[in-house]
């Protein structure tokens, strides 16, 4: 084991030679070097006026100024995104509707373009609506009403009789397919 307390002598040595650096020389540029924006000329040249005076302002040629041309109504335009041929077709629904729950008077149909509902009865109102929770987002449909609605979603329809045959339901389903 080697003594702490020994003293240790160190002998330095002299630095190898090396040879004698190159100086660096700057790079020589084709132009003016211009600090902090480098050889490149960005906007006016630095030989040039940068900008005219307000005393030149009138007396500069060569600017004419045109009219702004007239503004034209838009042309209305229909992008069909089907094919042109289509078959169109519709469907008759009839439903007996009471009371006691919402029933799917007609499924969701993504070639529907229309739905035409209409209450029968004479006496009797219809809730239509597009969930099963009737009171939640319906609206009444009158006796002896019609109205035509415009989806592809699913309808619900609930009566106010009491009994089932008493009450009728009845939707045209006009859709089309691709022929």
């Amino acid at each position: 084991m080697v003594n702490p307390l020994a003293r240790v002598q160190v002998t330095s040595k002299e630095p190898p030679k090396r040879p004698e650096a190159i100086p660096p020389e700057p790079e020589h540029y084709a132009g003016t070097n211009q600090p902090y924006r480098g050889i490149n000329d960005h906007g006016v040249k630095a030989t040039e006026k940068p900008s005219p005076t307000q005393a030149d302002w009138d007396t500069r040629e060569g600017h004419t100024y045109m009219a702004p041309e007239e503004e034209y109504e838009p042309i209305p335009v229909r992008i069909v995104q089907q094919h042109g041929n289509e078959f169109r077709q519709f469907r008759v629904h009839r439903m007996s509707v009471n009371a006691a729950k919402s029933v799917q008077l007609l499924g969701r149909n993504h070639e529907r373009s229309s739905v035409y509902l209409t209450n029968p009865d004479a006496a009797l109102d219809l809730f239509i609506s597009h969930r099963p929770e009737m009171p939640l987002g319906g609206f009444i449909l009158h006796a002896g009403q019609n109205i035509t609605l415009y989806t592809h979603d699913e309808i619900y329809v609930m009566g106010a009789a009491v009994d089932p045959a008493v009450q009728t339901a009845q939707a045209l389903e006009y859709y089309s397919i691709e022929a």
